[in-house]
């Protein structure tokens, strides 16, 4: 950065506006701001900062100071620096905060701070311009490189301060120092780094897990079989961890081989074991058939003389054929009195049966009208149903779309209350940095008001003396100051005596406005700090919702929400409405077989009735042949009914005696058949439950070979990705943990990318600065990195000083005053002369240094001007503010701050 110009008036003690043209002043590479203590040199830096940054210079500076207490309310204080950046030329002015005249009526207003910046082509027109302090913030720290701290270290070395560098704790400097050596960058790469890593870690951890599944299948697979002894070596082995693809593999062959050798043993076992199975159940069917035919043969035999005891016939040896003949003419009698008893029944009845039939009819010929009706409507009412099932299962396939599309703005609903909420918390803060900030404006004014008003009132107690001795003379006393006896003249007040108890109470006033505006801007920055923060969050929140409102969100949600029911409602409708299309199917399936059967029934129906009649007609004059003695048919119909049964009864019972007889198994007469039965029994028992056995078993060993396979697969495919996984990532991983400090033999001192990236760059500064600090120190002193610090990410940036004349290395705090001057301004130009070369040669090609080298003495001072020589021939300007004697001889190039006899100051360039 180069300075070319910087105007400013109503600043410090400068009332008129003032201008100093730096790039005249730079022909020669270094020029002198000089003039007496409380001219103003400093304040001609803090102009520079505040134009720059909205800031002063140093760390006890107070912007408070910038209105100059010589400017009349209606006159304006500003500041204006025109600079340039490589081939980027900017203007920029700013105002502070004070009080100015109203613009009508009496009295004063608050002034609030303003800023304009304008960035300018070669040909002098505008390409860009900023008004708001914050754009401007941005503007100028990515434009410099730098903030306001930086540039202060780097640009503008304050009185003390810019020894800090050399002071700071080795983590402090390198958190000052990061940004400018480029650790933002290198943050970056080592953050994207670690990232690839913990990815390619996350894709190992998968790829274990994908292993681990496929042998927790195996294992689940094999069960309680993992267990045998031939087993067990292998299983342990699949367990134990992840063991080498081909240990693996051996472990599959040896279970797919047992499983194959254990299957072919069970068959062997099974075979042999139905076959036991099957002669024991033979021979238990045969007992049970003999003991079964034993309780037949006695049962039968006692319903035989049952039956044969209730014929009450006088037949000797009554045979089952006799009953059967004797059954069979009594049956066609029963046929012969079937008719002449339904013609026995009164005229009222027959024809109530020739009604009933008739009514029967009816209603077969109703049903087969229905039928016929359903057969019509089946096909319409089916496709109604196919088409609303299809249009169901599209709804319900779209279910969890509908639920994400709920919960979405059910997020969004949710971001965007939020954001009501922090907009309404950064409103509040909002007003609450504008009443903080006007509360510094006003204790500000009024701490200057009462300083003018302390001034005044110390001026005119310095006037009023000579009144004060006055009043205490008499007549013929001598005067004190004349010696005369005689007073023609005595001074008199000018108004109300000042007392020294009103001078003590406006400085005590003057003590308590300055800790209040401390506490003021203290509050100030804490409420501009929440704001920033609530400014992100808001920004954060506004991006989620994507310009959304309430109202848009709250419509969409609704939507989304009947539409998710719409879907749901579908989905549950859809097994209702295929089981009565499954229902339709079937009715029109069997409808057909329904109206056949109704078309029977009518037949059937009418052929009674006819029957019915024509047995009525015809029958009639045969009735008595049939009845003989008996007085009504219905007599003779219930003795021969009773006579039928009873010889049913005894065809039944002989003929199922007879069977009894011939399915009775013939046995040994020798044989003893109770201890024959309970050893059948026990042979048959043992035979199943060593046939159940050895089935179980089989069982087993069949279900785990059909599961083996497809997880043994698996496994095999898992393992092979995994080996091919763990080749491809592991550079990714071993890269991840040499640039973050990881435990590996890639990074044995544990150092960061990022730390080891800013130490390496350190050490280029140290080089540049241990050339300017041999010089300064006639050949003594240079700088180098803290060993310690190199072999610890979190040490940051440690310096000793080695001295060539000892042979030791020191700590910069044992440094004297003098020499801790030089070595911090050679570690401060040192750094200029790294960033500078880095950026192209376009950064930090003005420097000034304020003070401090009234503590050099005389061949110190000599080499360190004549450092600050040899920077010109880089083509850098040096600003020098000092009030040395020495300074004046050497420097010829200078601005004299001189104070005027209204005690305001002006610059003049002495060139």
């Amino acid at each position: 950065m180069r300075v070319h110009t910087l105007e400013f008036e109503g600043i410090g003690p400068f009332r008129d506006r003032q201008i100093i043209d730096f790039d005249s002043l730079g022909q020669s590479g270094i020029f002198l701001i000089d003039g007496p203590t409380g001219a103003g040199k400093t304040t001609i830096i803090d102009a520079i900062v505040f134009a720059l940054y909205g800031d002063v210079s140093g760390r006890e500076a107070d912007s408070s100071r910038l209105r100059s207490a010589f400017s009349l309310p209606q006159e304006p204080s500003e500041v204006a620096i025109e600079f340039s950046v490589g081939g980027r030329k900017v203007w920029l002015k700013r105002t502070p905060r004070y009080q100015r005249a109203k613009k009508s009526g009496e009295g004063t207003t608050d002034a609030a701070a303003t800023q304009l910046l304008r960035e300018m082509a070669q040909d002098g027109s505008v390409t860009a311009e900023l008004t708001t302090a914050h754009e401007i913030g941005i503007h100028i720290n990515q434009l410099l490189g730098m903030n306001a701290q930086q540039f202060r270290q780097l640009v503008v070395l304050p009185q003390g301060e810019f020894a800090e560098l050399l002071r700071m704790k080795p983590s402090e400097r390198f958190a000052a120092l990061g940004p400018l050596l480029g650790d933002v960058f290198y943050k970056q790469l080592q953050d994207d780094l670690d990232s690839q890593g913990a990815l390619a870690k996350g894709q190992r951890s998968a790829a274990d897990l994908a292993v681990a599944n496929a042998i927790q299948q195996i294992m689940g697979a094999l069960g309680d079989l993992s267990l045998d002894p031939e087993l067990i070596e292998a299983t342990e082995l699949l367990m134990s961890g992840t063991p080498t693809t081909e240990i693996m593999g051996g472990c599959l062959v040896r279970i797919e081989e047992w499983l194959a050798t254990r299957n072919k043993q069970l068959k062997k076992e099974l075979a042999v074991a139905k076959k036991k199975a099957t002669e024991a159940q033979v021979q238990a069917q045969r007992a049970n058939e003999y003991q079964a035919g034993v309780l037949a043969v006695i049962a039968a035999t006692q319903a035989c003389a049952a039956a044969l005891e209730k014929l009450e016939t006088i037949q000797d040896h009554f045979t089952r054929e006799d009953a059967q003949s004797e059954q069979e003419e009594l049956i066609q009698l029963l046929a012969r009195l079937e008719p002449i008893l339904e013609r026995e029944l009164n005229l009222e009845t027959w024809i109530t049966q020739v009604q009933e039939l008739n009514d029967q009819i009816d209603v077969q010929q109703s049903k087969l009208k229905e039928f016929s009706e359903l057969t019509q409507n089946a096909p319409a009412e089916r496709s109604r149903l196919e088409q609303t099932i299809a249009a169901y299962e599209v709804l319900a396939a779209m279910v969890n779309q509908r639920e994400s599309d709920v919960l979405i703005l059910q997020g969004k609903a949710a971001s965007l209350k939020k954001l009501e909420i922090l907009e309404l918390e950064l409103a509040g803060i909002a007003r609450d940095a504008v009443n903080a900030h006007e509360q510094v404006g006003q204790l500000e004014q009024g701490l200057l008001d009462s300083r003018s008003e302390l001034d005044a009132l110390l001026r005119q107690q310095l006037h009023d003396r000579a009144a004060f001795l006055a009043s205490a003379l008499n007549d013929d006393q001598r005067c004190p100051v004349c010696g005369s006896h005689e007073h023609p003249n005595p001074a008199v007040f000018s108004g109300e005596p000042v007392s020294d108890e009103s001078i003590e109470e406006l400085r005590i006033s003057l003590e308590t406005l300055q800790e209040q505006l401390d506490a003021a801007k203290a509050q100030s920055a804490k409420v501009a700090t929440d704001e920033q923060a609530l400014v992100v969050n808001v920004a954060e929140l506004r991006g989620s919702v994507m310009g959304e409102t309430s109202e848009s969100i709250t419509e969409a949600l609704e939507a989304a929400q009947i539409a998710l029911n719409q879907t749901k409602t579908a989905s549950d409708a859809l097994p209702a409405l295929r089981e009565e299309i499954e229902e339709l199917k079937t009715r029109e399936e069997t409808i057909d077989e329904s109206m056949q059967q109704v078309r029977n029934e009518i037949t059937k129906l009418t052929t009674q009735l006819e029957q019915l009649v024509a047995s009525h007609q015809q029958q009639e004059q045969a009735d008595r042949e049939v009845l003989g003695s008996a007085a009504t048919a219905a007599d003779l119909s219930r003795s021969t009914q009773d006579r039928i049964e009873a010889l049913g009864a005894f065809r039944k019972a002989d003929e199922q005696l007879a069977l009894a007889k011939a399915g009775l198994p013939a046995l040994d007469e020798n044989l003893d058949v109770e201890f024959w039965l309970e050893q059948v029994a026990i042979t048959d028992k043992e035979a199943t439950s060593a046939l159940s056995a050895v089935e179980q078993k089989s069982g087993l060993v069949l279900h785990a070979a059909a599961l083996f396979t497809n997880p043994k697969n698996q496994l095999l495919t898992a393992m092979s990705e995994h080996q091919e996984l763990f080749d491809r990532t592991s550079p990714a991983i071993a890269l991840a943990e040499a640039v973050t400090a990881g435990k590996t033999s890639f990074n044995l001192r544990r150092i960061t990318l990022q730390s080891y990236a800013v130490q390496r760059r350190f050490e280029s500064v140290l080089d540049a600065a241990s050339i300017h600090l041999s010089r300064m120190s006639g050949g003594k002193y240079s700088l180098e990195l803290d060993d310690v610090a190199k072999g610890n990410a979190q040490s940051g940036l440690g310096i000793k000083v080695s001295d060539a004349w000892s042979g030791q290395s020191r700590d910069p705090r044992s440094l004297s005053g003098g020499e801790t001057f030089y070595t911090a301004l050679s570690l401060a130009l040192g750094l200029a002369d790294v960033v500078r070369d880095e950026a192209g040669g376009s950064q930090l090609e003005t420097l000034f240094v304020d003070e401090g080298f009234g503590s050099l003495d005389q061949e110190s001072l000599q080499l360190v001007l004549e450092q600050l020589d040899a920077l010109r021939s880089g083509g850098r300007i040096v600003g020098v503010v000092s009030h040395v004697t020495e300074m004046k001889d050497w420097v010829h190039d200078r601005i004299e701050v001189q104070v005027t006899a209204d005690r305001t100051s002006k610059v003049k360039t002495l060139l």
